[in-house]
């Protein structure tokens, strides 16, 4: 059987199972108790029974047995009161038996042993159970001794149905009590999880960017829990925040040297040499520009706040737009309102950029931005398309390598294409696809995971 995947329905049930189990035994228990107090009160009765009869019986001079026309308990005397008698000598012969024993064939037990006493079930002819006493005496008789053997026996259905009675109301008592404890039980969980959910809930708050740190006013049991997971939130805040500033810093150390090449290589007293160092000086821009953006993505955390999408397209096609100036593009964005990415804004932002920009310098006139959810992982596909002259099949692969240009004559560094596929699929985890177009040109195809 599958556990269920709450901690509260797992403790809930666990519990549940020990208190029906422990109600269950401690029933049982008492019920057994209970059926036997009652055969133990038939048993003495039973005994007085035999006392009486014992205190009524005489022996005449001639050894013959006398019983009262009366005896001390009425119901001998009432036929079938459920209350049964009779006497026999040493060898099993009936010497008396009670009115209320006429007609019956009734099955006493028979002696065990040495013994002078049993207390037994027994059965009459009729088949209705029996409580039954048989105890031995020897009565002396003219300095002889006589062997008596005295038999009562009482209808199991009283006890039966005193039994019973008892059952039915303890088993009440008992669900009234289990189902009163499951209340309780649930109301006391319920108490006791209120921190752990409240902490579910601050985290989930934190993944939609409604608050940057778990709370401290918990039990001391989950204080532990929830200073790491602030002291990792900062931690890998300040790790990113150092490794840019590092990055960034590096690219700018490297500015003025790169500079410096490039106005030597210009200089026409240079010679020959001066394409070459252009080159190199060019190459080693982009492999710089190439390293600090790759290097800088942040990705996708277990704690990203969710990014929605149509904003950020809008605002970084307004930007682009006010770039491209003289370029007349129209961009048709069709992104539903609650269409987010989980992970870094800046990241998103940089993969956005470069494949619309990248639309913008190729396209035409249109370039149409959609998003659909994958029916397989449950993440988001934002598809990019323009109208241009599109990538032929055996082209696609290349492109997305660094550096590789479709076209030397359009601006650009050959970094965009190649940069969106490392950051997608090494820092995100998603996949890039490139595929023709109904609207003549390129459609980009990102998947994002969930």
């Amino acid at each position: 059987m599958r556990m269920p995947d709450s901690l509260g329905a797992r403790l809930t049930l666990a519990l549940a199972v020990v208190l029906v189990a422990f109600l269950g035994l401690a029933g049982l228990a008492v019920e057994r108790a209970f059926r036997e107090g009652v055969e133990q009160a038939v048993r003495e009765n039973l005994a007085v029974q035999v006392y009486l009869l014992l205190g009524a019986a005489e022996i005449d001079g001639q050894g013959h047995l006398r019983m009262p026309d009366v005896l001390p308990e009425p119901r001998l005397g009432t036929p079938d009161s459920g209350l049964y008698a009779a006497i026999r000598d040493g060898s099993g012969e009936p010497l008396w038996q009670s009115e209320s024993s006429v007609g019956l064939d009734i099955a006493y037990p028979r002696a065990v042993g040495n013994g002078n006493r049993r207390f037994a079930r027994a059965h009459a002819g009729d088949g209705r159970e029996l409580f039954a006493l048989r105890h031995a005496v020897n009565w002396e008789i003219h300095g002889e001794n006589r062997r008596l053997v005295f038999l009562v026996a009482e209808d199991a259905e009283g006890a039966a149905a005193r039994v019973a009675t008892f059952r039915w109301t303890l088993w009440g008592w008992f669900v009234g009590v289990a189902v009163l404890l499951l209340m309780l039980q649930a109301l006391l969980l319920r108490w006791c999880l209120r921190p752990l959910r409240r902490a579910a809930g601050e985290i989930t708050s934190i993944e939609r960017g409604e608050r940057a740190r778990v709370g401290d006013d918990y039990p001391f049991e989950l204080r532990p829990l929830t200073a790491s997971v602030n002291e990792l939130l900062a931690s890998d805040k300040r790790r990113l925040e150092r490794y840019r500033e590092a990055l960034a810093d590096l690219g700018h150390s490297l500015k003025n040297p790169l500079a410096v090449l490039r106005s030597i290589a210009r200089d026409p007293s240079a010679g020959e040499r001066a394409t070459q160092v252009e080159e190199q000086v060019e190459r080693m821009q982009q492999a710089i520009d190439w390293h600090v953006q790759r290097g800088a993505a942040a990705g996708r955390g277990g704690l990203a706040r969710p990014i929605p999408v149509a904003d950020l397209v809008r605002r970084v096609g307004a930007s682009l737009a006010r770039v491209h100036a003289d370029r007349t593009i129209r961009l048709e964005c069709d992104i539903p309102r609650d269409a987010v990415v989980r992970g870094d804004p800046d990241d998103l932002m940089e993969i956005v950029g470069n494949l619309l920009d990248n639309a913008w310098k190729w396209g035409r006139s249109r370039i149409r931005v959609t998003t659909r959810r994958p029916a397989h992982d449950g993440g988001l596909a934002l598809t990019i398309e323009d109208d241009g002259p599109g990538i032929r099949p055996d082209r696609r692969e290349a492109v997305l390598e660094r550096g590789v240009r479709m076209d030397e004559n359009v601006p650009g560094d050959g970094l965009g294409l190649a940069l969106v596929r490392r950051m997608v699929e090494e820092t995100w985890g998603g996949r890039l696809e490139l595929q023709a177009s109904d609207l003549g040109g390129l459609r980009v195809r990102v998947i994002f995971p969930s």
